[in-house]
């Protein structure tokens, strides 16, 4: 559903077999939000994926679903605090990920 673009609520209600209703309830009860669920899996997604330098930045934003490379930058900087080629480059400088990450739900 992510790589599709259709990563909705409505589509994964549906793939799991409930009221989407019922999933955002189930959700609410454990603090969380579909949206929050959906970045927190799109930002572990991204982080991986740029750890793979054959990938471009435009495959990984599409592989996510965003509509295009900027979208996707705007939100991993929101989420990191970096833009992905920035991100990646201190990786790969420090042969570890940046402790800076401020994935919040907004």
């Amino acid at each position: 559903a992510m790589r599709s673009g259709k990563a909705s609520s409505e589509t994964v209600a549906a793939l799991l077999g409930l009221p989407v209703r019922t999933l955002s309830r189930n959700l609410e009860r454990q603090g969380l939000s579909f949206q929050r669920m959906l970045d927190e899996v799109r930002y572990r997604n991204a982080k991986r994926m740029l750890n793979d330098l054959t990938m471009g930045v435009a495959q990984i934003a599409e592989f996510l679903g965003y509509k295009d490379a900027a979208s996707f930058t705007r939100a991993f900087r929101r989420w990191s605090g970096a833009t992905p080629s920035a991100w990646r480059q201190g990786v790969a400088a420090s042969g570890h990920e940046p402790s800076r990450e401020v994935l919040r739900g907004d």
